[in-house]
């Protein structure tokens, strides 16, 4: 993959960060400060998710490449099982855990 720079979400405040994998989450529900709930949108929200379908994967994927790690092989699964978004710079789309 190219290091080049991508276009960014609004929710991201890094302008001269370049992305090689983008996570971000719109609306979802979750834990608020002082005992609420609520809607939340952005990377933080994201980063839980996409570490979670991380952790099973690594409980699965095999060396395929013989470079004596799997973060390649996890990182691929991740990416190629994606359901595209067709949003542009959004990475590869969202997240697909199938248990």
């Amino acid at each position: 993959m190219q290091n080049r720079p991508t276009p960014k979400p609004k929710a991201c405040n890094m302008p001269n960060l370049i992305l090689k994998c983008i996570s971000i989450v719109f609306n979802i529900y979750s834990t608020l400060p002082n005992d609420n709930y609520g809607y939340e949108s952005g990377t933080s929200s994201a980063a839980a998710l996409v570490s979670g379908e991380a952790a099973l994967l690594l409980t699965v994927v095999t060396d395929n490449n013989g470079n004596g790690y799997i973060n390649d092989e996890v990182r691929h699964v991740i990416e190629s099982t994606c359901d595209e978004l067709e949003i542009a710079g959004l990475g590869k789309g969202r997240i697909n855990i199938d248990c």
